[in-house]
């Protein structure tokens, strides 16, 4: 299997309208990323590579959890605990992964930029980087939502409200 992508085959995708909404896509779409990592179909890739790179995408909703609730355990460990060097740089670690990601969107949007023939924007990358925070907290509890439902057997999908934004943006061209 190959992943192309090219202008012309786009497609037109609506992005839900409330942060509710948003939470409760993201919570679907990792919850099915869990769902097929246990069932493990994954592993019959032909190699090792791409059994890896399978890996790595549906166990990130595990990940992206876990980074998630240990932010307020770093908080709280920052002030209150005193650990030797080495260990509070290790507990770091979820700020260093959270630190190379803006710097992986950041060169994102700048491949997006030169692609489609655009201006570099500091002020776009400056809003980036302001909204970023906010962001990976919002994927960072549809994440949580995701582990905790599949550990209660929610089998369920939570379907996102759809208000046809985009066919009325079409119709407007």
């Amino acid at each position: 299997m190959r992943i192309i992508y090219d202008d012309e085959f786009v497609t037109k995708e609506e992005t839900p309208h409330t942060i509710e909404q948003f939470i409760k896509q993201r919570t679907r779409w990792n919850q099915g990323f869990i769902q097929i990592l246990f069932r493990g179909r994954w592993l019959k890739l032909p190699n090792l590579s791409q059994r890896l790179l399978a890996l790595y995408v549906l166990i990130l909703p595990e990940v992206q959890a876990f980074f998630t609730l240990m932010i307020p355990v770093s908080i709280v460990m920052f002030f209150f605990v005193k650990l030797p060097v080495w260990m509070a740089m290790f507990t770091f670690m979820p700020f260093y992964c959270f630190i190379l990601a803006m710097f992986i969107d950041l060169a994102g949007l700048h491949e997006f930029v030169k692609v489609h023939n655009r201006q570099w924007s500091w002020r776009e990358a400056g809003m980036l980087l302001i909204a970023f925070m906010p962001y990976q907290i919002l994927l960072g509890i549809g994440a949580i939502r995701a582990v905790y439902r599949f550990l209660k057997g929610a089998s369920n999908w939570e379907k996102t409200a759809h208000i046809g934004q985009h066919r009325s943006n079409i119709a407007k061209g």
